[in-house]
């Protein structure tokens, strides 16, 4: 922003004062800011094509107010996996591919670097840390996801009467008569 003052001149007591203008000063305005972020599922399967969403919110700290057209990186395990535009409320979503994550916890972070948009400067700022938690038994059959026929529902042993790979449980024609059964068989 540009600031100038200017006096019109005047006479005041019988003083005459001669109008005058100021040097031009550039006025630098920042606004601090503030990151929150959520993860969504925060568990996984491990080993199978799921996705996670992260979801990004940067408010200016004076107001409150979201942020909109900034950049925010999101990082996972401290390494770089995407970024995001925020929209007109200051919120960015990335979506993010879990296939990749060993079994375990892992961290999620996002982070926005200082910008300047629309003539204010907003300071950097970085998330708390999330957990991300890809499960090797996500339906808790004790049988991992990477070898279970039916990963999300548990099935314990593993029956598979059609032999097509996919356990009676979740198959909707376990008999593979080309009929969808009226319910699964255990």
């Amino acid at each position: 922003h540009i600031v100038q003052a200017a006096f019109a001149g005047a006479t005041l007591g019988g003083i005459t004062f001669l109008a005058s203008t100021s040097d031009i000063k550039t006025l630098k305005v920042t606004a601090p800011t503030t990151l929150g972020l959520s993860v969504s599922p925060s568990v996984v399967a491990a080993g199978l094509p799921e996705s996670a969403i992260f979801t990004a919110t940067l408010t200016r700290n004076d107001t409150g107010v979201g942020v909109p057209g900034a950049t925010i990186a999101f990082t996972v395990d401290a390494g770089a996996v995407g970024s995001a535009p925020t929209n007109a409320s200051g919120v960015a979503t990335f979506s993010f591919n879990t296939s990749g994550l060993v079994a375990g916890p892992h961290t999620v972070q996002a982070s926005f670097a200082q910008a300047t948009l629309g003539g204010i400067t907003f300071l950097a700022s970085t998330s708390v840390l999330r957990t991300l938690t890809a499960d090797s038994d996500i339906d808790d059959d004790s049988v991992e996801n990477v070898a279970d026929n039916c990963p999300f529902t548990a099935n314990a042993d593993q029956k598979d009467t059609d032999g097509d790979t996919v356990g009676d449980k979740c198959d909707t024609d376990a008999d593979n008569d080309g009929v969808a059964d009226k319910s699964t068989t255990d």
